[in-house]
């Protein structure tokens, strides 16, 4: 009785993992097309930043220094409220990039990060928008 019911086991077993291989051969065609279906263009979502900032600059009427920049990057990445009026509007900006359909939250948060490293390499205590002139070459 005992060997039956043993056999009985490994059959369905057997019947269980190739249905399980069927089913997974199915599927995998079909997550192909899907994604070839709705291809989505990739974005250099860190000279979409960029450029944000250098428009925000140009528009702002008073003069904009790094730490402002810096500043609303921060909030940005720690999703908190910004720490100064000066960096406010920037901040609003910067959350319209986010919100934008061709940009991930993953992508937007990478390269935050990666800006903010780039701002700490160019500080500079003599002058106060190194950062700004390293985007507006980076942009150019």
């Amino acid at each position: 009785m005992a060997k039956r019911l043993m056999a009985k086991r490994q059959d369905l077993k057997s019947k269980l993992k190739a249905a399980d291989r069927r089913r997974s051969r199915r599927s995998a065609p079909k997550q192909n097309q899907s994604s070839v279906a709705s291809p989505q263009r990739k974005v250099d979502v860190a000279s979409l930043i960029a450029s944000t900032i250098l428009e925000f600059i140009d528009a702002s009427p008073n003069e904009v220094h790094d730490i402002a920049i810096v500043s609303a990057m921060r909030s940005c990445l720690n999703v908190s409220g910004s720490s100064g009026m000066h960096s406010l509007p920037l901040l609003q900006r910067l959350d319209a990039v986010q919100s934008r359909a061709d940009v991930d939250t993953r992508g937007y948060r990478a390269a935050l990060k990666q800006l903010l490293d780039e701002a700490a390499r160019h500080r500079d205590a003599d002058d106060p928008i190194a950062f700004i002139r390293y985007l507006d070459l980076l942009v150019k």
